[in-house]
Order: C-alpha cells, then structure tokens, then sequence
C-alpha cells in the first residue's frame, strides 16, 4: 500500500468547541498524519485532558475537584517552556490556544 494516506480520526476535544459556527475539521485543525507520532501524541494529551474536564467537572468529589482545579490551571496557563504545556501543545498541532480556551468556556 505505498502512497496510500491514511487519515487519522479527528480528536475528540474538537467535538462542540464551535457550537457557534458551522466549521469543518479542516478549518480548525490539519489533519493528522498518521507517520507523525509526535504531533498524534501532543493531540492524545490535549483530547484527554479535554475528556477529563468534560468527565470531571461539576462533581463533588475532591479527587474530581482537584483534576478540575489542576486541568483548569493547565488550559489557563501561558507557559511556553515545555512542549507538554498546554499553548506550545496547541501550537505543534495547528490550533489556536485562545479557541480552545473559548471554546471550553462555552461548555462551562
């Protein structure tokens, strides 16, 4: 099968960001080779972490508390000094850091 691409699934943090508007997943991200394993990786972590706060937020728990307190302190964060962090994460992978936070302050 050389030459054939294979498309790798949209991530999951993509779904309702842009209730707004009526946009393609091309339009907010560039799809994700399926050869590129870093930029699969930084997108893993984002959609997890995305999940998590999703899954977390609104429960009464302290576990579930603290995963909020801490998630929303990664999304709000302008640290540029590591490739984990949450806008050289976005940067890697084609998104607008300032979208996704909009985004998940809609969900709120």
């Amino acid at each position: 099968m050389v030459g054939r691409k294979i498309r790798a699934r949209e991530p999951e943090f993509l779904i309702g960001l842009a209730r707004e508007e009526v946009l393609l997943p091309e339009q907010i991200a560039p799809p994700i080779a399926l050869a590129d394993g870093e930029r699969r990786l930084r997108a893993a972590v984002l959609d997890a972490a995305v999940a998590d706060l999703r899954r977390f937020r609104g429960l009464p728990r302290p576990y579930a508390r603290a995963v909020v307190a801490e998630l929303r302190e990664w999304f709000a964060s302008r640290d540029q000094s590591w490739p984990f962090a949450f806008e050289p994460l976005c940067e890697a992978i084609g998104l607008d850091a300032d979208a996704v936070r909009a985004g998940l302050a809609r969900e709120a």
